[in-house]
């Protein structure tokens, strides 16, 4: 807590970030002088949910992305069957629908999985807070047609040591234009007025947040 408050934070939103329907994050107060009852402001803040399986499961499927999202299409079909014909209770459905009107976030990863995202949450009228798109700079056209809001991570690649011959053999050109371009990335978010706010997800510690930051302010200007 107090890292996050040295960087500026006041209240995080947590939560597991394990599977595809990660069921719903929390709202907690990072104060040191309240009790647990007085810094959980809000204990069912919202829904969550990614491409990834959980690392706890045992089954085979999904094994694919279209796996995945094969199966986020199934669960909103089933919800919306149970709502309109349940004739008895399913505890995880039951839950889903509890939660069907809270924020919900999709931890994308890269631009096209955002627009993926955003596909099955047009399909199903569900509104998506996209958590990512850190190379969204390349597809700012696509990812401001979807009207999403975003959750930038700000988690820029450090500056590759070249002085190895061996090494820098293995870098691509990717990899170095992704080193630098990443930092413009919310600036590109800016002039495209897509709505988004800055995240320490992904970074190693929160005490790196302001260097990067940092870096960021000055691609913008």
């Amino acid at each position: 807590a107090q890292s996050m408050r040295e960087q500026g934070f006041g209240v995080v939103h947590s939560l597991l970030q394990d599977g595809i329907a990660r069921g719903s994050g929390f709202v907690v107060a990072l104060s040191d002088e309240s009790s647990d009852a007085d810094r959980l402001i809000e204990t069912n803040a919202s829904q969550c949910f990614s491409f990834q399986k959980s690392r706890q499961s045992s089954q085979s499927y999904p094994g694919s992305l279209m796996g995945s999202m094969a199966l986020l299409r199934q669960m909103y079909h089933d919800v919306n069957w149970h709502k309109n014909n349940a004739s008895g209770t399913d505890q995880t459905l039951d839950a889903l629908l509890a939660n069907i009107k809270k924020p919900a976030f999709f931890e994308a990863g890269d631009n096209a999985n955002a627009l993926r995202a955003s596909s099955i949450g047009s399909q199903f009228n569900q509104e998506y807070v996209i958590v990512g798109a850190t190379d969204g700079y390349e597809y700012l056209d696509q990812l401001s047609k979807t009207n999403s809001q975003f959750v930038l991570p700000i988690n820029f690649p450090e500056a590759y040591d070249v002085s190895d011959p061996y090494y820098s053999a293995q870098l691509s050109l990717e990899d170095l234009r992704r080193w630098n371009q990443a930092p413009m990335n919310p600036a590109k978010f800016a002039e495209q007025n897509i709505e988004f706010s800055l995240s320490t997800h992904e970074l190693k510690s929160p005490t790196s947040f302001a260097k990067h930051l940092s870096r960021a302010i000055e691609y913008e200007i």
